[in-house]
């Protein structure tokens, strides 16, 4: 690189290269280029000297030297519309004097020799002091030759920042109100280096969590300013300084120690909720990824949201969790999963289960017909991030073994995946519309939200399946940084569009994925019952070909047996059979016949809340049933007891044997009283007999209808009611 005129050369400490040593300014070369004069701009009262230009050529090539554009007088280069009136008129004053002799006679002022001759002229023409011409010379050749080298340093002035000493028997500051009425009165208290002291550790020990900085000088002064502890009733009150320094002078304190504004928030609110709420918003996810499937964030959060039970609409069962994996990339939602249990394992396997499958079939599931391109999002992705959860157990190992690895973010550092935790807000946004909706700012005597709750598990799942149809097709991403790439192809920043153009421009990072293989080391595993019905599984019963051609159901009729499975909580459906020690799934069907009801389509969720219920049930009505029996066996004591007392009150006039072949005779009396005890209940209620007519009537005597007449009829009676049932008896 040559060499130019008001070039900047600097010069590297050899023991630590980020620092300079010296920095010097070329101020004039020989038309031979034999000779550089400079001055460095390190010395305050340095002056130009003259050295070769084979010299600085070596310390360049040798890299002892480099020239540099950071000009520590860059400041001076100011826009003439931001100078004050004060400034330039300085600036012209001393222009005006040397200007003309500096663009006249440079070189010679440059020139030791020379330059004395044109001091003494200034000094006697102006009444300059040789002092201050020399200290403007130096500004205007250090600071690049040009006119506002003139312009005066008045930002130097004062002293700002700069900590004042003081003298322990002289107050400084203005006088108090208290003291300018009551001269009798202290004046005051200089802050030295004890009560800075004091004041400091004070305010890092009460000023935080929100406290107002009057409430935390208070408790400073109990604190930190105490003359002694005074025994008063019992308790020990502190006696605090007679003079003590006002929150003014605390607040100067905290001003100036505390002077970056992130250490005072590290103060006020802690490092936890600066990181979250205060940080620099200066990155850009996409440094992290090539395109589509390079990284998906993964988190989970609580629904603000009560739903209804799928079998019972009656019942509440609260708020789910929300499980949402994003691709950083295009910035498209590639899974979800809704569960009713807190966040696990076991729901971001549904998630991922989700993100890395097939959509349509999916959605078929919930009966909802989408076309491929409507949500594209199918394969393994390059790495996972997710946060210290979950992923930290030993079932995301199952992931390294589909070569997905999995990167956890710092505790208490959700900002790190900011993306699918702000994307919780934008499904929040799109169901606050819907009955039972948690509304934080619900007044007193508003109805329950709780109880206003209508969506099962399973129409959430519908509802954001459309939720997320729409964000990834119509969602327009305003502040999403366009490549130059993109800008030329006239993408439209959409998370579909964004993705179908990282896919067709080949900078995909997604790999191929078999559901088996998925399902093999996602889904989570546990243990069925082999029995006469089936395979038993969560009280469901389930068949294989397996275990048909193996004849498992005979078998199960000598001995039960368990064996190991992978389930779908998500759905009765999916049930795998682990064969091979685990190397190979083999699907099942659920009986329909078998189960007492038909469960297809229904959550695992679900199922186990019947059957729960059902024990529960059960439980209650076995408790029931054992009121019910013992009210039963004291009846039936009590009606056997009456009958012994009967019994044992008439004693026989027989003997033994009379009594026993008198049985058949008992019997057949017996019979006839049974008879006409139900013959009596369908004949009228009897009435008075008439008594005999008066003498003077004409009437004939009709005799009573004898037993054996009422059974006749009644037997003509049955007997038409045989042929016409109509007829009544």
């Amino acid at each position: 690189m040559d060499i130019l005129r008001l070039s900047l050369i600097a010069w590297r400490d050899p023991n630590n290269h980020d620092l300079y040593v010296d920095i010097k300014r070329v101020l004039w070369i020989s038309p031979d280029k034999h000779s550089v004069i400079t001055i460095s701009l390190g010395i305050k009262k340095g002056m130009p000297q003259s050295c070769s230009m084979k010299d600085l050529c070596e310390d360049l090539a040798y890299q002892r030297a480099e020239i540099t554009t950071d000009d520590p007088f860059a400041y001076l280069h100011r826009d003439e519309s931001s100078l004050s009136e004060n400034e330039r008129a300085s600036r012209d004053r001393i222009h005006a004097v040397l200007g003309p002799l500096l663009e006249i006679h440079f070189e010679a002022l440059l020139c030791r020799q020379k330059r004395g001759a044109f001091v003494t002229r200034i000094m006697k023409d102006h009444k300059w002091k040789k002092k201050e011409i020399y200290k403007y010379l130096r500004r205007y050749w250090q600071g690049g030759c040009v006119k506002n080298c003139f312009l005066p340093d008045w930002h130097l002035r004062g002293g700002k920042g700069k900590r004042k000493s003081c003298s322990p028997d002289k107050k400084r500051g203005r006088p108090s109100d208290a003291w300018l009425t009551n001269r009798s009165s202290d004046w005051g208290i200089n802050v030295d280096a004890d009560i800075r002291a004091r004041l400091i550790k004070g305010i890092k020990e009460f000023y935080k969590d929100g406290r107002t900085f009057t409430s935390a000088f208070e408790d400073i002064k109990r604190k930190h300013f105490v003359q002694e502890m005074l025994l008063q009733n019992g308790v020990w009150v502190p006696q605090l300084w007679s003079v003590l320094p006002t929150i003014e002078q605390a607040r100067y304190v905290y001003q100036t120690e505390f002077l970056d504004e992130t250490k005072k928030l590290l103060n006020k609110v802690g490092r936890h909720r600066v990181n979250l709420q205060h940080r620099a918003l200066i990155g850009n996810p996409n440094r992290l990824v090539i395109g589509p499937g390079s990284l998906y964030q993964i988190d989970a959060t609580v629904g603000d949201i009560y739903l209804r039970s799928q079998l019972d609409p009656q019942r509440v069962i609260g708020r789910p969790v929300i499980y949402l994996v994003v691709d950083v990339f295009s910035r498209m939602i590639a899974g979800f999963a809704v569960l009713m249990e807190g966040p696990s394992w076991m729901g971001a396997m549904q998630a991922l289960e989700n993100a890395f499958c097939n959509k349509v079939e999916f959605c078929q599931g919930l009966g909802i017909t989408i076309s491929p391109n409507d949500w594209p999002c199918e394969g393994l992705p390059e790495s996972i991030l997710a946060d210290n959860g979950e992923f930290l157990g030993y079932n995301a190992e199952s992931l390294v073994q589909l070569g997905v690895p999995v990167h956890q973010a710092a505790p208490l550092r959700p900002d790190w995946k900011g993306l699918v935790e702000r994307y919780f807000r934008t499904v929040h946004d799109r169901i606050n519309w819907v009955p039972g909706y948690v509304h934080p700012d619900r007044d007193r005597g508003d109805p329950d939200y709780r109880l206003d709750g209508a969506l099962t598990p399973r129409s959430l799942r519908e509802l954001l399946v459309w939720c997320i149809q729409q964000y990834n097709l119509h969602h327009h991403l305003d502040r999403y940084p366009l490549t130059q790439a993109m800008i030329e192809d006239h993408i439209t920043p959409y998370p579909a569009a964004l993705w179908n153009w990282g896919v067709q421009e080949g900078s995909s990072a997604l790999r191929a994925a078999v559901p088996d293989q998925v399902r093999a080391c996602l889904l989570p595993r546990d243990t069925a019952r082999v029995t006469r019905q089936g395979i038993r599984f969560k009280s469901l019963y389930y068949m294989c070909s397996t275990a048909l051609t193996q004849q498992w159901c005979v078998k199960a009729s000598l001995r039960e047996w368990t064996v190991d499975v992978a389930y779908h909580p998500r759905s009765t459906k999916i049930l795998f059979v682990c064969l091979n020690d685990g190397r190979t799934l083999e699907p099942c069907q659920l009986l329909e016949r078998v189960n007492e009801t038909s469960w297809q389509g229904q959550d695992l969720y679900d199922v186990e809340d019947y059957f729960k219920i059902r024990s529960i049930e059960g439980k209650v009505a076995k408790q029931s049933k054992t009121q019910r029996t013992a009210s039963f066996v004291s009846k039936q004591e009590a009606i056997v007891e009456a009958a012994v007392q009967a019994r044992d009150s008439h004693v026989p006039s027989i003997s033994k044997s009379a009594q026993l072949k008198a049985i058949g005779h008992n019997k057949r009396l017996e019979q006839q009283y049974e008879q006409q005890q139900h013959v009596a209940k369908y004949l009228p209620a009897p009435q008075a007999e008439p008594g005999p007519p008066p003498p003077d009537s004409q009437d004939e005597y009709v005799p009573p209808d004898k037993p054996y007449d009422l059974l006749r009829q009644m037997r003509e009676r049955r007997a038409a009611q045989w042929k016409n049932p109509s007829t009544p008896l």
